[in-house]
């Protein structure tokens, strides 16, 4: 399943000065993020959970919010 990244650049009085949006796969490599919060939208398949807790685990952006396509079974959790 897909990662959705966001990032809002704050401008001046904490007003919003742009907005930029990269969707990468969680499967394959990626860059350290730390100042990104990023969106998951993802499946509730093992090895897409493992790729989850290890960029958890690396901190690898600063805040994670999950979307998940269905309800995770509870051996994974």
């Amino acid at each position: 399943m897909l990662l959705l990244l966001l990032v809002t650049r704050v401008g001046g009085g904490g007003v919003a000065k742009s907005t930029d949006l990269d969707i990468e796969r969680i499967e394959e490599k990626r860059d350290m993020n730390p100042s990104m919060d990023a969106i998951y939208i993802i499946s509730p398949q093992a090895h897409i959970v493992d790729c989850l807790l290890a960029d958890i685990d690396r901190r690898r952006y600063k805040r994670c919010f999950l979307v998940w396509t269905s309800v995770l079974d509870p051996q994974l959790r």
